[in-house]
């Protein structure tokens, strides 16, 4: 009876985080309240990273991402040996987004403008979240006009264990 104690409270904490991680993206989102369109916005982000990783490449990632997005990365990942399509731009990683949650532009967003805030939303809380700036090397795959971006939008992976951030460019 302790044992199973001592999962629920483990577990009431993994879900506690995965709250307040939605409800920062929700908040970079200038939607406070709409936590359903953050969901969605990270389950489209991640999915559309994975999408586009190897699974050496994906396997890295996942080392960096807060806990509960890393549930949300390998929710349904049947792992196999295909070779990802090259996303090229920001407009391509935008297409993936769109293409995993046609609804995502069509209900929460009404151009691909918003849906670029939504992806430097969820970029911008995992890089609240992560501590450790070899990231900064994992993200090279994302295209450089977004890279670009994110850092010009002040996307940066900033350290909880020392006051400095490492820009993701």
């Amino acid at each position: 009876m302790e044992k199973a104690m001592k999962t629920l409270q483990k577990l009431d904490k993994h879900v506690i985080y995965l709250n307040e991680l939605v409800l920062q993206v929700a908040s970079n989102l200038k939607h406070p309240d709409d936590v359903n369109c953050a969901e969605r916005a990270i389950n489209a982000v991640l999915l559309s990273v994975r999408n586009c990783l190897n699974f050496e490449q994906s396997i890295k990632f996942l080392n960096y991402l807060p806990l509960p997005f890393k549930a949300i990365y390998i929710k349904d990942w049947h792992i196999d040996d295909r070779v990802p399509e090259k996303i090229e731009s920001m407009n391509e990683f935008i297409d993936e987004v769109f293409r995993l949650d046609p609804g995502l532009c069509q209900n929460d967003y009404k151009d691909r403008d918003a849906i670029k805030q939504a992806v430097k939303a969820v970029f911008k809380v995992i890089g609240l979240h992560v501590s450790n700036a070899d990231l900064r090397k994992e993200l090279m795959f994302l295209p450089d006009d977004l890279r670009l971006y994110l850092e010009a939008e002040g996307v940066a992976i900033k350290s909880n264990e020392m006051d400095s951030s490492v820009w993701l460019s």
